[in-house]
């Protein structure tokens, strides 16, 4: 699943957005992937680091991008 809410994500509160982004981590199965590219985590207070905080907070196991995929945050459901 990738998280690509740029645009959606202008007009909310930081409480909004993230309660946005753990309903939709919560839809992922066993196995899946989330995937939240720079243009996404760029709206959070933290970056990328808030992004990767967000992940293992449910639970998700963080992915290592390949070399020519940088700017994406990986999670994988366990």
């Amino acid at each position: 699943m990738i998280i690509g809410l740029q645009k959606s994500l202008l007009s909310l509160s930081e409480y909004e957005c993230l309660s946005l982004i753990f309903s939709i981590i919560d839809r992922v199965r066993p196995g899946g992937r989330v995937i939240v590219p720079a243009n996404t985590y760029e709206y959070l207070s933290y970056k990328k680091e808030g992004a990767e905080l967000l992940l293992q907070i449910k639970g998700l196991h963080i992915e290592q991008p390949l070399m020519r995929r940088k700017g994406y945050v990986i999670g994988i459901s366990q």
